[in-house]
């Protein structure tokens, strides 16, 4: 019976965690507003990818975008999930993928995520320094980038 409890919790937790993905897949979608349907661009080989990330032990409460390019680079936006207000400024970063490996790097603020890629899905551990911080999971946009719409 003990057994049947611990795994109850991280059962819970990953349904949990899918939900959550899946309530920021749809704010995301949400914010490529009639707005900004006009900064779209059809998708072309070479084109950045857009990926929405949720961090649900370390920032609970926000959704991450992240714009991969194809040279190795990539900007971070965050936003609080409930709002959709900004929560930092854009943070930049490097990332590689070897096999189904991928690795984002930040800049400035020392965070790493290291994941596993299958599919349209990424999930990993996000590492602070050389510390465990929190698991993410990170959804493959399958439409093409588009600029959110102004806060006001």
């Amino acid at each position: 019976m003990q057994v049947h409890e611990q795994r109850c919790p991280t059962a819970s937790r990953y349904i949990a965690l899918l939900s959550l993905l899946i309530a920021a897949t749809a704010f995301v979608v949400n914010l490529g507003s009639a707005r900004a349907q006009d900064t779209c661009q059809a998708p072309e080989q070479g084109q950045e990818t857009l990926w929405t990330v949720v961090i649900p032990e370390g920032f609970p409460r926000y959704i991450y975008v992240w714009r991969l390019k194809p040279d190795g680079t990539y900007a971070e936006d965050g936003r609080d999930a409930a709002t959709g207000i900004p929560i930092q400024r854009t943070l930049s970063g490097r990332w590689t993928v070897e096999g189904t490996r991928m690795i984002l790097r930040q800049d400035t603020l020392g965070f790493v995520f290291d994941g596993i890629i299958s599919g349209d899905q990424c999930s990993g551990m996000l590492y602070r320094g050389l510390r465990t911080f929190s698991p993410f999971v990170a959804t493959k946009s399958a439409g093409p980038p588009c600029k959110p719409p102004p806060v006001s």
